[in-house]
């Protein structure tokens, strides 16, 4: 009987230790570091992670979200969305003799292949397929704001932009006045002639649901809005609007 409750107390403590061992964790970097988002298949040199920063791993040691240690190239989650899916590199080039023509200069469409250059020294969080799913863009960003329907969106570069797993947009920076739709439009744009669509202010931060739906954000002009209890509530422009199942309401 000892025997065996001595056996039953090494295999529980065994049990722990794996267990401790297969959570994810948080490390603080002791030097910049090359580490592996989760859903690599490789290594890639370039990809380091700033000393002094929070890392957060999974099970098997990949990051699911840390700090750039400088500015990078990667594929976001909504990659398949985007549209603007090359640069133009100019190239300084001598075609012609010095007396007509010294230099040329080219500009060259490069593919990017789905590509985002992303800042260093800000978040960036990975998805479980390796895309980014949030991070501080370095470039403007034009992408359907949802999956499977059409709706080119162009967000700011310098501000985070963030998609949901499937690829929708999450948050961003609009880099135009854009017309879209608040979630909750159809209740509350009773009689509107816009199908649902109001104008919300370039520069300001717009958040999305899974659907598409605008949940916050700043708009261009004001708007009367129905409430469930039937009354009308005049929605401000200039000030960000939370569009929930309860209503709107401003901050």
């Amino acid at each position: 009987m000892k025997m065996f409750k001595w056996a039953m107390c090494f295999c529980l403590a065994g049990i722990c230790a794996f267990s401790a061992v297969a959570q994810a964790k948080t490390i603080t970097l002791d030097k910049t570091k090359v580490l592996v988002p989760q859903g690599w298949s490789t290594i890639n040199e370039d990809l380091k992670f700033k000393k002094g920063t929070t890392v957060e791993l999974n099970s098997n040691g990949e990051v699911i979200s840390g700090t750039l240690n400088r500015d990078i190239a990667l594929r976001p989650t909504g990659w398949r969305n985007m549209i603007n899916d090359y640069y133009e590199e100019s190239n300084n080039s001598i075609f012609y003799p010095r007396i007509f023509h010294p230099f040329t200069s080219v500009s060259i469409p490069m593919p990017t292949y789905a590509h985002v250059r992303y800042k260093g020294d800000k978040p960036i969080t990975f998805a479980a397929d390796g895309t980014v799913l949030s991070g501080t863009i370095d470039e403007e960003v034009t992408v359907g704001i949802q999956k499977d329907k059409y709706g080119l969106v162009t967000f700011n570069d310098q501000y985070e932009l963030s998609f949901y797993p499937d690829g929708s947009v999450r948050k961003g920076r609009l880099n135009d006045d854009t017309f879209l739709r608040p979630y909750g439009w159809q209740k509350g744009l009773i009689g509107d002639e816009k199908a649902g669509f109001v104008e919300f202010k370039k520069g300001n931060d717009v958040t999305f649901s899974k659907d598409g739906y605008v949940t916050s954000g700043v708009l261009k002009k004001d708007l009367s809005w129905q409430l469930p209890n039937g009354g009308i509530v005049m929605l401000k422009a200039g000030s960000v609007i939370y569009f929930t199942d309860n209503g709107p309401s401003m901050q």
